[in-house]
């Protein structure tokens, strides 16, 4: 939504989350890297959502984007995301 606007955000590559940021990213800065390609120049992808979680917590993004099964995991990991 219009709250990723500016942000940094991450995503597990592959993921829904991720083919869901490629349709609309509302804004949210991107950085891949895996590919590095002009489209998603920004867009940081990771092989799985708890490399977000620890970028997360590294400050290297802002924001995780996942479904609402994983985010509760997350969560569950380290309230103070």
């Amino acid at each position: 939504d219009a709250s990723l606007k500016g942000k940094r955000v991450c995503s597990a590559e592959g993921s829904t989350a991720y083919e869901a940021l490629e349709r609309k990213s509302f804004g949210a800065l991107y950085k891949d890297d895996f590919e590095g390609t002009e489209r998603d120049r920004d867009l940081l992808t990771v092989p799985n959502q708890l490399d977000c979680l620890v970028r997360l917590q590294l400050g290297e993004v802002d924001a995780v984007v996942t479904d609402n099964a994983l985010a509760a995991g997350q969560a569950a990991q380290d309230p103070a995301v």
